[in-house]
């Protein structure tokens, strides 16, 4: 029945009970043979609870003679019963504690209790261990002493914790004062209670000026839902990585700093934060630059992407390019990996929403994608393929939800998450309604198309203009194209600039948003 668990003060507790109840029952129900039974069990359990229980209890005569302990004291400090049975407490405490024993056992025996005191013992193969007292004493009928309870609790561990604890501390504050970085401390309240003087070259300020204020009144507005989103995750006790924030510095002007953070403890609570704080701005800059260089899609972190297409291709496109440029991407697809074989390799993860458990796959239940992708690291690109396969499960008032959580999972980790979704499964108020949670993707250069495939495109824009998808037919009529060339020249730009439609055998023609941009 052993119980490591059970609080040290409800196990004394217990143990004092049932032995208030023995004597009780004895006094009272001598001879009474119903009594003997009840006698016998409680006598087996408080004798189990006493032996197994996790801390050290033994009893002393009013001389200090060892006569009773139970087996965690012969467990932890290695005797046997007959080299610890009957000898002298002094025996097994470091001499400094036997002379403070001997000055401090008459006061336990006068007072009939010492609570909380530190002391040492020593095991036999030499360790000394560091143990919590509590000592009470046993009277006779008439009040005097005739013996002494105590409880001891290993607190060896706490107490080397504690040494290594403010070796470290003075440690950490040598190096803080140096640090190029600026290191922070704040409290549960998210108030600043520790900030290395890197903060004066970094942000402008003295250390003595943002002490016991909130580390939000130096954030950006944006950047609030952000920094709440990282405290719950450390109320949790996890880590904060590469998080990325939007500083405002004494001058008014925005620093980029990227925070690495964990959870202050004390006696197993979480008391607090700290951090560590670097300067990007320079290498925020550089990145920016370089990416607007090499991208070819004007493409945010922190924005949620709406991409219409009736076969996946420009969300791939974009998604591929994203790659190239140093994101690390997630694609939740109904379609299997190997239809994604044109995207660099290794440089993205894949789940393929199944019916089936197994591996590689995630069930279609929106409240288990929406927290995979919240667990994913910050500065992930995730794209989520066939939105209309979840449509179809969840129907389009949850979906449409499932669209603002995922938005606001975006602002907060800073994620690029791209949706792909065939507009010809939904409505025109449906998809006006997913418009207005997200962003569309827009080119950074104009296309570069041949004339004849511009023309093509034109009368097409034209046409939707006055409210009218022309026909393959009206279009070979209207360019002078015979019905073969009309079909090439629209698997060439199909799903990228045009989507198609079926009117009973006609198949209609209409400009996708990224058509549109060329005009």
């Amino acid at each position: 029945m052993k119980d490591e668990n059970k609080p040290k003060e409800r196990l004394i507790k217990e143990l004092r009970d049932l032995k208030k109840r023995i004597t009780e029952l004895e006094a009272v129900n001598i001879g009474r043979k119903c009594a003997e039974e009840e006698i016998r069990l409680l006598k087996e359990k408080y004798e189990d609870l006493y032996q197994n229980a996790p801390i050290m209890y033994l009893s002393l005569d009013i001389n200090g003679i060892i006569i009773e302990y139970n087996k965690m004291v012969l467990d932890r400090l290695g005797y046997t019963k007959k080299e610890f049975f009957g000898k002298h407490i002094t025996k097994f405490l470091t001499k400094e504690y036997a002379a403070k024993f001997k000055k401090g056992f008459p006061k336990l025996l006068k007072t009939g209790k010492r609570m909380g005191i530190e002391r040492q013992l020593v095991t036999k193969s030499g360790e000394i261990i560091d143990v919590l007292l509590d000592g009470t004493t046993e009277c006779d009928e008439h009040g005097k002493p005739i013996k002494a309870r105590a409880t001891f609790e290993d607190i060896t561990q706490r107490k080397h914790m504690e040494k290594a604890l403010q070796e470290s501390e003075e440690k950490f504050r040598g190096i803080a004062e140096e640090s190029f970085d600026m290191i922070f401390m704040v409290d549960c309240e998210e108030t600043i209670i520790y900030i290395s003087p890197a903060i004066k070259k970094i942000l402008g300020y003295s250390p003595k000026e943002v002490l016991g204020k909130p580390l939000q009144n130096y954030l950006t507005e944006w950047e609030i839902p952000k920094i709440q989103h990282a405290f719950i995750q450390l109320m949790k006790g996890e880590h904060i990585k590469g998080l990325t924030l939007d500083f405002i510095s004494k001058d008014g002007s925005i620093i980029f700093l990227e925070i690495n953070a964990t959870s202050l403890f004390k006696n197993g609570k979480i008391i607090g934060y700290q951090g560590i704080a670097r300067d990007i701005t320079d290498r925020k800059g550089i990145e920016e630059k370089m990416k607007k260089q090499l991208m070819k899609f004007k493409v945010e972190e922190g924005k949620l992407y709406l991409v219409e297409e009736a076969i996946p291709t420009l969300s791939l496109k974009v998604f591929g390019e994203l790659l190239k440029v140093g994101y690390s991407g997630f694609v939740i697809s109904r379609k299997p990996k190997k239809e994604f074989k044109r995207l660099p390799e290794g440089k993205f993860e894949f789940l393929r929403l199944s019916e089936i458990k197994g591996k590689d796959t995630l069930l279609p239940n929106l409240n288990l994608i929406e927290h995979k992708i919240e667990n994913l690291p910050s500065r992930k690109i995730i794209l989520l393929n066939r939105l209309s396969y979840l449509i179809s499960k969840h129907g389009f008032k949850k979906i449409l939800f499932f669209i603002q959580h995922l938005r606001e999972l975006a602002i907060i980790s800073n994620y690029v998450i791209i949706i792909s979704v065939d507009p010809l499964t939904l409505s025109n108020q449906e998809l006006l309604l997913l418009k207005k949670e997200t962003f569309e993707v827009e080119s950074l250069h104009k296309p570069k198309l041949p004339e004849p495939l511009l023309d093509f495109l034109r009368f097409i824009h034209e046409q939707n203009n006055i409210g009218i998808k022309p026909s393959y037919t009206d279009i070979g009529r209207e360019l002078s194209l015979s019905q073969p060339t009309v079909r090439n020249r629209m698997r060439f730009l199909s799903d990228v600039y045009v989507t198609t439609s079926s009117k009973g055998k006609k198949k209609l023609v209409e400009l996708t948003e990224w058509g549109k941009s060329i005009f």
